[in-house]
């Protein structure tokens, strides 16, 4: 998607975790605790999607913080692939979205999963991951290829 379309939408529409029904999170809460005590790792991943998606939602940070919250206090890992630093570089909307914003593209899905792989093996090694990461979508939006194009149009 060009530029100028992208930034048109930014922010445009407030993401809330409302639409989460508190049975649908119940029911992963007990899935986690269950693996929990049989010794499975438990990782929940954000499957990375389309900068046009990201720019069209303002509040993003409210699911992370939600999850984080929800989810996290228990022995769980956290990677929101959106947030990954590189993904600019080895995720990029025209490689693995092509023409469909919203769907993955098999060279897209080829590319989330080889980066999925890494940080998933240097966590499990005990590498803290976590410098690989912004710690918001602020912080990302703000290093975002777009934000250029978008203080000097927006």
């Amino acid at each position: 998607m060009p530029e100028d379309e992208i930034v048109e939408k930014h922010g445009k529409k407030p993401f809330t975790t409302d639409k989460f029904l508190e049975e649908t999170a119940s029911a992963f809460d007990d899935m986690i605790d269950m693996c929990l005590q049989r010794d499975i790792r438990v990782i929940i991943a954000v499957v990375p999607v389309s900068d046009n998606y990201i720019w069209e939602y303002s509040d993003l940070d409210v699911f992370v913080d939600w999850v984080r919250t929800r989810f996290c206090g228990k022995d769980v890992e956290f990677y929101d692939f959106n947030l990954i630093k590189n993904r600019y570089e080895v995720l990029s909307d025209a490689d693995c979205y092509g023409s469909d914003p919203h769907h993955m593209s098999g060279k897209g899905a080829k590319a989330f999963s080889a980066e999925f792989s890494k940080i998933v093996k240097l966590a499990a090694e005990g590498e803290d991951v976590s410098p690989l990461f912004y710690g918001s979508y602020a912080d990302m939006i703000n290093d975002s290829p777009y934000m250029e194009y978008y203080r000097s149009h927006g």
